[in-house]
């Protein structure tokens, strides 16, 4: 191996042409360390079918699949690009594993719902794995149960840590009030997620778009509508709502930072990122077996409002929260309450001392 050239980080998300959680997660982070180490080498392994935002200062590995279904071409990467650090997150598999330790690397596995946690402590992973990043924004401190405290006694080198979130780092970013110079800062933004999901034979963000329009009329505020990159429709444009395909995260967060209100797909990465950012919001779960618990987890708590898949519903809890400015208040206080953190900076900070050998 070449110890003169810049360190290698690989990050293998699951992906594909729906959800996208993943990929973004990986991509905030490998931006926030790249900003604070830029010569870091940083590759990626993505289906060739999703539709999202790219770096373009980073290295991308087109697949036909995600890579757990890609075994013997991730494999095959892997042992050309030699990575030092490989995070595969809700992906992979053994064989692909060991080939980033047999090349020296770190690895380093995601998880964040329940059966991704326990492949997490499979023995056979255990015994490859360097650092296990739990995602679970329900919790404050990481629980373990006795199987799984047994088990990491037989493989004490393991590290494992909680994380609630990943979110653009908007601290970083330059300060920016509108979208364009010719469209007003928007009052309400109704954001689905990446525009993938299909809910009832409809494309969600077409829902979300239905009652953006029925929000505006009836309430007359500006109101924005993202459709998502992963949205193949034609929905496209609208003579009343501001109508964007798609946004860099460093944008949306900056929208996201100067509205009233936010009505969101209840994914991970969106949840932190709206509800960090300051409006009040409006939690649905659009898709994905955790998105239903995270809207009753932050709705139980009065940090956010719940709605269902509908025009009527969405536009509803909207209209409810324009014509009620304390709730406004009480949310987004107690937004501040949950404790739901953005954790990309600890977790690019965890990576760089695994490439660095400390523990």
């Amino acid at each position: 191996m070449n110890t003169n050239r810049p360190k290698r980080v690989l990050f293998a998300p699951a992906s594909g042409p729906t959800g996208s959680g993943e990929y973004y997660r990986c991509l905030n982070i490998a931006r926030a360390m790249q900003r604070r180490w830029p010569a870091l080498d940083m590759h990626f392994l993505l289906d060739r079918q999703a539709q999202v935002e790219l770096e373009p200062s980073f290295t991308y590995h087109w697949l036909d699949d995600t890579p757990a279904r890609q075994l013997r071409p991730v494999t095959q990467l892997i042992e050309q690009l030699q990575p030092q650090l490989a995070l595969f997150d809700c992906t992979g598999r053994q064989q692909q594993f060991k080939a980033v330790k047999t090349a020296g690397g770190k690895l380093v596995w995601l998880s964040n719902r329940p059966g991704k946690r326990r492949k997490g402590f499979r023995w056979r992973t255990l015994r490859l794995l360097d650092l296990h990043l739990i995602l679970d924004s329900n919790r404050q401190q990481l629980e373990l149960n006795a199987f799984e405290r047994w088990k990491l006694r037989h493989h004490p080198n393991v590290r494992l840590e909680l994380i609630h979130g990943i979110a653009p780092e908007t601290s970083l970013e330059p300060p920016q009030n509108t979208i364009s110079a010719a469209d007003p800062q928007p009052y309400a933004v109704f954001v689905s997620g990446g525009g993938g999901y299909v809910h009832q034979g409809r494309a969600v963000p077409e829902i979300f778009l239905e009652a953006a329009i029925r929000f505006q009329a009836e309430t007359n505020k500006s109101t924005l509508v993202l459709m998502g990159p992963q949205y193949r429709g034609n929905r496209l444009d609208h003579a009343e709502v501001q109508l964007v395909h798609s946004l860099s995260t460093a944008t949306l967060s900056r929208v996201l930072q100067a509205a009233e209100i936010a009505v969101v797909g209840a994914g991970n990465m969106l949840t932190t990122q709206a509800m960090t950012a300051g409006p009040a919001c409006v939690l649905c779960a659009v898709g994905g077996h955790d998105q239903p618990a995270r809207v009753e987890r932050y709705q139980k708590l009065g940090a956010a409002l719940a709605a269902q898949v509908s025009t009527e519903d969405l536009s509803n809890q909207a209209v409810h929260l324009a014509e009620n400015p304390a709730v406004v208040q009480k949310l987004r206080k107690n937004a501040r309450k949950s404790r739901l953190r953005n954790d990309t900076e600890r977790v690019a900070k965890l990576l760089y001392r695994l490439l660095d050998n400390e523990r």
